[in-house]
């Protein structure tokens, strides 16, 4: 008999070793052209990523059989399944996997209790998406609002312009501390709250035309891992609002100026009263 929570306990321990795996990869790609040795300690971690994401998926068992055993009513493969939904572990590829293995146990006969709990997983998920949407409507109207500054953003702040599949980020930001915010967890960077007036303004990034693709990448991957700190992204944030908007050196623009008003889906615009009261409708 399968121990539920002990499998869950795996899971969970497994999902963790995928992703030092991973990241042990991503650490070796700013590395590889440093010399030989450094080349050859990221393929290695290629390599381990690559023999070990067999073991750890699934408990060891490779996924073209996982999915036959799965399709055919095997028991325990039931269990694994149901238990894999019902913990969603994050790691490379689990999305995808999550919803194969949802799609694939709709045509799976189950006992009545497995039953209960497909439904409830599915219910779960459900939910999930329609405040999802919730959030991604509310995001997208943000995103519309703040075209005018966001539309910097793709030359300033790396990671921006293959950070966000949809707008959802976007959904709870109405100050200049709650955008500050977004941008630090794109960039991986710890909040500083509230941030000071302190910080290298950056430079828009300057893409060199190259002959070839492989030269084009290296310029942009340097640029992609450029040194940031926190105090970079508020100093170049503030900077930036202030050129989009022609805002006078005399406006303090602080972590609780306002962006947005709740509820508000136009184009901000400032105006004379707006600046006196220290917001961006």
């Amino acid at each position: 008999m399968v121990d539920r929570e002990r499998l869950r306990a795996v899971m969970i321990e497994n999902a963790a070793e995928i992703n030092r795996l991973s990241k042990r990869v991503h650490e070796g790609v700013k590395r590889r052209d440093v010399d030989e040795a450094s080349r050859q300690e990221w393929l290695n971690a290629c390599e381990d990523f690559q023999k070990r994401y067999v073991e750890l998926w699934m408990l060891g068992v490779p996924r073209v059989d996982f999915y036959d055993r799965l399709l055919s009513g095997d028991a325990e493969t039931i269990e694994i399944a149901l238990c894999f939904l019902e913990v969603r572990p994050y790691f490379f590829w689990s999305g995808r996997d999550w919803k194969d293995i949802l799609r694939k146990c709709n045509r799976v006969p189950m006992s009545p209790e497995q039953a209960e709990r497909l439904a409830d997983v599915r219910t779960r998920y459900a939910e999930y998406r329609r405040l999802r949407r919730i959030k991604s409507d509310r995001g997208n109207a943000v995103s519309r609002a703040l075209r005018p500054l966001f539309g910097r953003f793709s030359e300033l702040f790396p990671a921006w312009t293959i950070r966000f599949s949809d707008n959802a980020e976007f959904a709870d930001v109405l100050t200049v501390g709650d955008l500050y915010a977004v941008l630090c967890a794109v960039m991986k960077l710890e909040v500083h709250n509230p941030p000071g007036d302190w910080g290298i303004v950056k430079e828009p990034v300057k893409r060199v035309r190259t002959n070839g693709y492989e030269a084009y990448w290296r310029a942009e991957t340097v640029w992609r891992e450029s040194v940031w700190t926190p105090e970079d992204v508020w100093a170049t944030l503030v900077a930036t609002i202030r050129d989009v908007y022609q805002l006078e050196n005399s406006f303090a623009v602080t972590s609780e100026t306002a962006l947005l008003k709740p509820g508000q889906e136009i184009v901000c615009r400032w105006s004379t009263t707006e600046r006196e009261e220290g917001g961006l409708v």
